[in-house]
């Protein structure tokens, strides 16, 4: 299905290794570069909710 807009959302391949990851128990840390910016402000709240450093 085709949306018209942009939708922002949070996640790329890293963040669903790390996610799945942790989903598994395991203690998880994700290294990338993230703005301070509104584009990296849901990157950074799914990793704080989901418990990856």
């Amino acid at each position: 299905m085709i949306h018209d807009g942009i939708r922002t959302r949070a996640g790329r391949t890293g963040d669903f290794m790390s996610l799945g990851l942790a989903a598994l128990g395991l203690r998880t840390h994700h290294l990338d570069f993230l703005g301070d910016d509104p584009e990296g402000d849901p990157v950074r709240a799914l990793h704080r909710e989901r418990g990856i450093r």
